[in-house]
């Protein structure tokens, strides 16, 4: 790869409105152009920047350790966003397996109304994303 060469990244994704991932990827696109593009870089970052590194071999041991650990930072920062936002409290450890099996069937593509628990069948039911410009 060319380090002095910019990436050209798209993404195209065309979700029916009242899915999450509509509503989602229409709140972002309300937002201000650069505010919008750091949102969402901001969270790619925290879930994947150190794997990428990972992957691609650019950082290693202790270095790649600490980047893993910057990123569960950032994950934590937006959990405590989360509970001052919404008036949550930090709830003792409990199993995160519920949580999860909970956020699968919310992001299903199905509109929040129309969902039953008994009705997720998980990550399956997640539209494709095209991806051609990644």
């Amino acid at each position: 790869m060319d380090k002095d060469k910019q990436l050209d990244i798209t993404f195209r994704f065309q979700p029916m409105p009242s899915t999450p991932d509509g509503i989602l990827l229409d709140y972002l696109k309300q937002q201000v152009k650069p505010v919008r593009s750091e949102m969402v870089l901001k969270a790619l970052r925290a879930y994947w920047l150190a794997e990428a590194y990972q992957f691609c071999g650019g950082k290693r041991g202790q270095e790649l350790k600490k980047l893993a650990i910057n990123m569960i930072f950032a994950l934590e920062e937006q959990a405590n966003h989360l509970r001052a936002v919404f008036g949550l409290e930090r709830p003792a450890y409990q199993s995160l397996s519920a949580p999860m099996v909970h956020m699968q069937a919310s992001i299903s593509g199905v509109p929040f109304q129309e969902q039953k628990e008994e009705e997720s069948n998980g990550w399956e039911e997640v539209p494709q994303i095209d991806m051609d410009g990644l």
